[in-house]
């Protein structure tokens, strides 16, 4: 059955390229590809030599393909995987610059800005859906993924130049890469939440003890998670660390005004709290226990 089950949410992630088919009816979607202006990456820094680069508005350019290699369903489990080939991700946005010096708590901002290019050659997004069962219904709670990209090309213009075409090295792309995995992680949970709304349970062996066993596995989760947190922000405490010191910092302009940062403290870290429903899944004897959770104080 599950075989069968792939089969078929493979064929729909085909047919309709990543658009959700409320969207379908919605707008005129060209089903051969994901459509352009689809925003990837959001609010980043890029650490340069001699620079850090903020950027934002960064979106899809051109219409893109891309191709599903591997999509796999363990309902027994209540989990998914799949993998994707986006083949060259074509990214354009918005930049800021501000120039480092050799101190790297003195930044130094002289305005310049405009706008930026990325090509990530041969994008692989590998994906892990957690299930729950809702009310007789299938639905990705939490996703977990991976992104490797063979080759990174950047394109900035400013005011007055446009910069040739510079490699920029993964240990720079951190922060970016990030991002875009976090864009991707929601882009496929809503596909396939979407997608799960029109599937028939009734195909699915076992519904009722697997929905007994996903509730009784939820509970002793949410116990185990909240425990955890527990247990965190108690040693967050013994070790008088609710507050801690930031590092000093100098903004320079090229006007010769400065202004400096110092004593700055983060506050707030023992107000920790889960925001989602935890998931786990067993890797021989070892389970893994993932979940979403927050600050409900941090300054």
């Amino acid at each position: 059955m599950e075989r069968n089950f792939d089969q078929t949410m493979i064929q729909g992630l085909v047919d309709s390229r990543g658009a959700a088919l409320r969207e379908v009816h919605k707008l005129v979607h060209k089903g051969a590809v994901i459509p352009s202006g689809l925003h990837l990456g959001g609010q980043c820094m890029l650490r340069m030599i001699d620079s850090l680069m903020f950027f934002h508005r960064m979106k899809l350019r051109n219409h893109t393909h891309f191709r599903v290699t591997d999509l796999h369903n363990d309902i027994t489990n209540l989990m998914m995987t799949a993998t994707l080939s986006l083949y060259d991700l074509h990214l354009q946005g918005a930049y800021e610059r501000t120039l480092t010096d050799t101190d790297p708590s003195v930044l130094i901002y002289a305005p310049s800005f405009g706008e930026v290019e990325f090509l990530l050659r041969n994008v692989v997004y590998t994906m892990e859906g957690r299930y729950r069962i809702n009310d007789s219904r299938l639905t990705i709670e939490l996703v977990t993924s991976t992104v490797t990209v063979h080759e990174v090309l950047m394109t900035y213009v400013t005011q007055a130049i446009e910069s040739a075409s510079i490699s920029v090295g993964p240990e720079n792309m951190g922060d970016f890469l990030r991002r875009l995995k976090n864009d991707l992680d929601i882009w496929m949970k809503e596909y396939f939440n979407d997608y799960l709304i029109y599937v028939n349970l009734a195909r699915i062996d076992n519904i009722k003890e697997l929905e007994k066993y996903d509730k009784e596995k939820t509970i002793a989760l949410q116990e185990y998670m909240d425990a955890s947190i527990a247990l965190i922000k108690a040693r967050v405490q013994k070790l008088n660390a609710e507050i801690i010191n930031i590092p000093n910092f100098t903004l320079k302009s090229i006007h010769g005004l400065q202004i400096r940062l110092f004593d700055g403290t983060l506050h707030g870290l023992d107000s920790m709290y889960r925001r989602s429903v935890p998931t786990g899944v067993k890797y021989l004897q070892l389970r893994k226990v993932d979940a979403i959770v927050g600050f409900s104080a941090l300054k």
